[in-house]
């Protein structure tokens, strides 16, 4: 009976998935007005035959041409952006085929964009992903994955090129642990919101990395959770008519 219930309530916050992508639609790294500077722009939306990843700049308001960034066989979803201090984007987004979902991931500078190659886990369910890049431009991944239990967070990070090994960040347990948001605090230290349980029911939930480890995460309201988070509401920016409504959009606002 607990297995089932278990089951029942991971199948609810990974259905909330499609709930991120509404919530969690800007992410800012400054606080001036946004119209006046640059933007990134990540969606999904169809071409016609399955799911694909678009994406579009903003600079002084003025939008460029959507670009399809994937063309291929997947199912591509919850695509999220990010650059270095370079002005180099990375692209992630999940990839479903064959009952296999993955992290899949290009890069792009000056308007030319690599291969999309795969973020190599163990798990055969990988999700929800988000990523920060921080002042010594390094990329940190966090993503939803399970193979057969009630799911996880994990967090990878790429270092001059290199992908280290992912590693769990909440605490071993028989509970769902979802939905994942990263970015930096004050001290330019990663933070990771997610959706977990306790006591059986749907908790927010914080860990912040210590220079060694993820620590012990802690219960927050929701809306500290968001505050966390970096989030803003959608329609503080307005969108061109070829995006889909602003809940299906995520924003990077530098």
């Amino acid at each position: 009976m607990r297995k089932k219930m278990l089951k029942n309530q991971f199948k609810t916050l990974m259905t909330g998935t499609a709930l991120l992508a509404a919530l969690i639609a800007v992410s800012v790294q400054a606080q001036d007005n946004s119209s006046s500077r640059e933007i990134d722009a990540v969606w999904t939306q169809s071409d016609g035959i399955r799911p694909e990843i678009f994406y579009s700049h903003a600079r002084s308001g003025i939008w460029s041409e959507p670009f399809m960034i994937t063309d291929d066989y997947y199912d591509n979803m919850y695509p999220v952006i990010d650059q270095d201090s370079s002005g180099k984007k990375w692209l992630f987004w999940s990839a479903y085929d064959n009952q296999r979902m993955d992290i899949r991931y290009t890069t792009g500078k000056d308007g030319k964009w690599t291969d999309a190659e795969t973020l190599e886990t163990a798990m055969q369910l990988n999700t929800a992903p988000s990523v920060i890049i921080d002042k010594s431009d390094v990329v940190w991944l966090v993503w939803s994955a399970n193979s057969d239990g009630a799911g996880d967070v994990f967090c990878a990070t790429n270092k001059d090129g290199v992908w280290s090994s992912p590693i769990l960040v909440n605490e071993v347990n028989t509970t769902p642990d979802v939905l994942p948001v990263i970015e930096l605090n004050d001290e330019n230290r990663p933070v990771v919101s997610w959706k977990g349980m306790s006591d059986g029911k749907i908790v927010d939930l914080i860990s912040e990395w210590d220079g060694e480890g993820w620590s012990k995460a802690a219960i927050v309201t929701e809306d500290e959770a968001r505050k966390e988070a970096g989030e803003l509401a959608s329609d503080m920016v307005e969108l061109p008519d070829f995006m889909p409504a602003s809940g299906l959009v995520f924003l990077r606002v530098y």
